[in-house]
């Protein structure tokens, strides 16, 4: 009976171990470098550190920044849930390190995300632009009809075919993706934050055009555009975002740059 019970423990032990499983992801703006402790694990790299395979629970991450050979020091509470992949942020504000939360996506893989994934300059070249090819919406959008589960209102469920498996931020996770940005000053800084939330998420072409709309330079906005639209699942919609330029000539320039998916 006693081997009974033992076995019966650690089968439930084992079980908990696997179905109660969280990730998360820390990352910064170019030219950081990162070292953050986690339950005994101790991780350092450049802009960005991930960990796997954690209990979902609430746990101290003691952050390490350094930036032009300053280093700076904050200890922050996080939770994390099951199934879940929760990113934060970090930055340097007058000489205080600050976390943000930046996304919260179900779980796809443990698998590291290869940097070649990320938005970077190379992805913008015609090359690459042929490599990842049209990308189709499975569902038009109905926006006057009422919203969904998700928050956007449209016909069934968004599948989106954007060549990734990561799922689409849904309105709450967009709303609050957005109030945190507008608390960033810079759009650098914005830029980054943006990007740490999309790593493993797709986005609605509404929520880009809010968030161009946070942006202070033009400039940034096209930049920004342009990187996030291989991302956006519904593209048919993408000519709203030019509304958010204040210069016509940034979006004849997005409309240009779209017609090389074409």
């Amino acid at each position: 009976m006693r081997l009974f019970i033992t076995t019966l423990c650690i089968f439930f032990v084992s079980a908990y171990t696997a179905f109660s499983q969280a990730n998360v992801t820390f990352a910064a703006p170019s030219g950081y470098k990162l070292k953050v402790v986690i339950n005994n694990q101790t991780l350092e790299d450049e802009q960005y550190i991930r960990f796997v395979n954690l209990n979902a629970e609430t746990y101290t991450a003691r952050i390490t920044a350094t930036i032009n050979g300053e280093v700076y020091n904050m200890q922050s509470n996080i939770s994390l849930l099951n199934q879940k992949e929760t990113s934060y942020f970090i930055i340097v504000v007058n000489k205080t390190a600050q976390i943000h939360w930046a996304n919260e996506t179900e779980i796809i893989t443990n698998q590291p995300i290869s940097r070649n994934q990320t938005y970077t300059d190379e992805e913008l070249s015609s090359h690459n632009l042929e490599r990842y090819g049209q990308q189709r919406y499975s569902q038009e959008p109905n926006y006057n009809q009422q919203p969904s589960q998700n928050g956007y209102p449209h016909l069934g469920t968004i599948v989106c075919d954007c060549n990734n498996p990561f799922p689409v931020l849904s309105q709450q996770e967009a709303n609050r993706l957005k109030a945190t940005v507008q608390q960033t000053s810079f759009d650098e800084d914005k830029l980054a934050l943006i990007h740490t939330a999309l790593m493993r998420s797709n986005i609605m072409s509404v929520d880009v055009r809010d968030l161009m709309r946070l942006l202070s330079f033009d400039q940034n906005r096209l930049k920004f555009a342009k990187r996030v639209y291989e991302r956006t699942c519904d593209k048919q919609n993408y000519y709203m975002v030019s509304s958010a330029f204040d210069f016509s000539s940034n979006a004849r320039e997005l409309q240009r740059y779209l017609q090389m998916y074409r």
